[in-house]
């Protein structure tokens, strides 16, 4: 089931917030997706789950557009799950992200 993120811009209030981001996600592999502060990544995941609107781009779950999934079927359908951890030294928050089913 193949995750396809193309030309994905979101607009928060009068903001673009992630402008022109595409990648394509594959079973079976493990995606880290990096940055600094501030540089989308999380609005990127949400955005892909239907959890945010886009103001441009199209997210495909097996060819079929998110948009027009219910959130909770887009959500369970991708896997998408978020994991939260401070790193050992360090202040600032990590984030990684699976392609796993959360049980939360």
């Amino acid at each position: 089931m193949d995750l396809i993120v193309d030309a994905l811009s979101v607009k928060l209030g009068k903001r673009i917030v992630l402008h022109d981001a595409s990648a394509h996600l594959r079973p079976g592999r493990v995606t880290a997706i990096l940055g600094p502060n501030g540089a989308g990544k999380s609005t990127l995941v949400k955005a892909a789950a239907a959890l945010v609107g886009r103001a441009g781009g199209c997210v495909r779950l097996d060819a079929q557009d998110v948009a027009t999934m219910d959130p909770a079927s887009a959500r369970a359908r991708s896997g998408i799950c978020r994991r939260t951890r401070r790193c050992t030294g360090t202040s600032s928050p990590a984030m990684s992200w699976r392609s796993a089913a959360c049980r939360t």
